[in-house]
């Protein structure tokens, strides 16, 4: 009987232990910017007895327990803000000294555990695609180009004829010392190079008609216009249409902080003069296309330029500081203005005053009695009026800190008469 007993108790911990792992989430978060962890669990609000968050099992960067304030780790004051509501974590200005496992551990009858593996990346740096070389015969054209970035690059070849441009060997790709994924592709007669990690992207463009042009039958040119823009907090819809002299396509873009999509796919038509016209979506990138089997020309538009919520990271920071340069100027134009205005009034007001009290030396006054000025409540003929006497001032002769040679003052005493 004891030995079923230990057996059913050994499961029983066993079980409980089965129950209160959790296997590790990765969460990439850009350095500078913030994460928000919460707890897999939400019915954990009743019944708890503590929660801990950690940083790879060492650091305590919360504790809380029902009915007490949160206690932080002194190293993270200000940084992190915990809720009681839901148990959730957020770690603001993250660095790559925060990188590492945080585990949440929230403690009932039962253990709860929920682990994230964050990872703090730096943005990539820019990336440049350029043609290295460009051969042409009668019915074919092939270029060569290089995709760089600042400790990589990626060679590759490109062959258009009067239709169509194919890469040699697909794509090409290649992960750079730092950890991040440069790549060239070819996607319409669009020659893309991106460079990218799990956190940030950049990318250069090259357009093989401008390198590869028939100029037979060549298409009238084209125009992406975006005819309107709608922003919200989260998201962001565009409206364009692509146009060219006989024909035209209208196409909607839906934008968040991560993509954009574009409803009902590529749009395309096909123009009076037998052209094909297509608006499409690539990497970002709003692409208007006029072509026929011999000659295609585009216009492109950035949705990064048009989307404050899916451009860079850093650009609302850029724009702070753009409107600072402006606003400096502004403020020195303002502060000089007050100050002429008041300035001028002083002198409107007191124009002979002028007073200079540094190292003064008074003349000695003679001795003589000086009547003090008519006062309508004293007469005149009373025996008790009060009079000065001058003397000479024998006492410290000091102005502003500068010693002057036995600087030379009124004192005045007034003496009654009776």
């Amino acid at each position: 009987m004891e030995t079923i007993s230990y057996v059913c108790a050994v499961f029983l911990v066993y079980l409980c232990q089965l129950q209160g792992s959790s296997a590790e989430t990765p969460v990439f978060v850009q350095k500078g910017n913030d994460v928000l962890l919460n707890v897999e669990k939400a019915d954990v609000v009743q019944d708890i007895f503590s929660v801990v968050w950690k940083l790879n099992e060492k650091d305590v960067l919360i504790r809380f327990s029902p009915g007490r304030e949160p206690i932080v780790l002194s190293n993270y004051t200000g940084r992190v803000e915990f809720s009681v509501n839901n148990y959730s974590l957020k770690v603001k200005n993250l660095q790559e000294t925060d990188s590492g496992v945080y585990t949440a551990r929230v403690t009932r009858d039962i253990e709860e555990l929920t682990e994230y593996n964050v990872t703090v990346q730096d943005a990539v740096s820019p990336v440049k695609l350029k043609v290295d070389s460009v051969s042409r015969s009668s019915d074919s054209c092939n270029l060569t180009v290089t995709c760089n970035t600042q400790d990589s690059h990626i060679n590759s070849t490109i062959r258009c004829d009067t239709k169509t441009c194919s890469q040699e060997g697909g794509e090409q790709s290649e992960v750079t010392t730092s950890g991040a994924s440069l790549h060239v592709y070819l996607v319409n007669h669009s020659i893309i190079c991106n460079h990218s990690n799990q956190v940030s992207w950049t990318k250069d463009i090259e357009m093989t008609e401008h390198f590869c042009t028939q100029h037979d039958d060549a298409v009238s040119p084209v125009e992406l216009k975006v005819d309107s823009v709608s922003n919200s907090s989260d998201s962001c819809n565009l409206t364009v249409t692509c146009s060219t002299q006989d024909s035209h396509i209208s196409s909607t873009f839906r934008c968040d902080t991560k993509t954009c999509s574009q409803e009902g796919g590529e749009q395309s038509r096909v123009t009076t003069s037998g052209a094909s016209l297509h608006v499409y979506l690539v990497d970002g990138s709003i692409i208007c296309n006029h072509g026929n089997q011999v000659n295609w020309t585009k216009d492109i538009e950035m949705t990064e330029h048009l989307c404050p919520q899916h451009a860079v990271a850093e650009q609302p920071h850029n724009n702070i500081i753009a409107i600072v340069i402006v606003m400096v100027p502004v403020a020195i134009v303002f502060i000089i203005i007050v100050a002429a205005f008041f300035y001028l009034r002083k002198r409107r007001t007191c124009p002979d005053k002028r007073e200079n009290t540094e190292n003064t030396i008074y003349a000695v006054p003679e001795m003589e009695t000086v009547a003090q000025p008519p006062n309508p409540t004293i007469d005149a003929s009373d025996p008790s009026t009060l009079y000065s006497l001058v003397g000479t001032h024998t006492g410290p002769t000091e102005t502003r800190g500068n010693t002057l040679p036995e600087s030379l003052y009124a004192e005045v005493e007034n003496t009654a008469r009776s």
